[in-house]
């Protein structure tokens, strides 16, 4: 099989987890720890490093976009523009903060466009904690985005959850 495609056979890609320790923990999801023993190196499984993941703060579906739009006049910072809104009480179903990013294909091709989300994703991720509860926010990066220091790119977006949380504490306090 190995002449007929120019690859392992299936028998020796299912072997991998004996001959290759670094990818059998790679597919399990775990870090690779090498450990000296008296014969050889063996695998020590620890989670990951990655954290808390974004997936359960996200919005997902077309029209919490629309309603957060609809709902919000649009604000700027110098590297991008956003919109937010407070969900109204019947619309909770998680009491947690979500987050959308929009990346239009004018920003650039595919790959441009995929390593702005990620840079965004990650400096959102690291900083959800200073949204308050119950808050939908859209996100509209610049085009560089790309292209700028990531400590700046997170200063920016700590900057705008503090301009959120504080526009979203005056209203609430305004209100009996």
């Amino acid at each position: 099989m190995q002449a007929l495609f120019g690859f392992a056979s299936p028998a020796n890609v299912f072997s991998l987890g004996r001959c290759r320790p670094q990818l059998a923990a790679r597919r399990k999801g775990t870090a690779f720890m090498p450990t000296q023993t008296q014969s050889s190196t063996t695998v020590t499984e620890q989670p990951p490093r990655r954290g808390v993941s974004l997936a359960p703060f996200r919005l997902h579906r077309h029209g919490d976009y629309q309603s957060a739009y609809k709902a919000a006049r649009k604000q700027s910072s110098p590297s991008m523009s956003y919109f937010y809104r407070v969900r109204p009480a019947e619309l909770i179903d998680t009491a947690t903060p979500r987050i959308g990013l929009t990346v239009g294909r004018v920003l650039g091709n595919a790959v441009k466009r995929n390593r702005i989300k990620r840079r965004m994703r990650e400096a959102v991720r690291l900083h959800l904690d200073l949204l308050p509860q119950s808050i939908d926010v859209i996100l509209h990066p610049r085009h560089f985005v790309a292209e700028m220091e990531f400590s700046r790119l997170e200063a920016e977006i700590v900057t705008i959850f503090h301009r959120i949380a504080s526009a979203v504490h005056a209203v609430s306090e305004a209100q009996p």
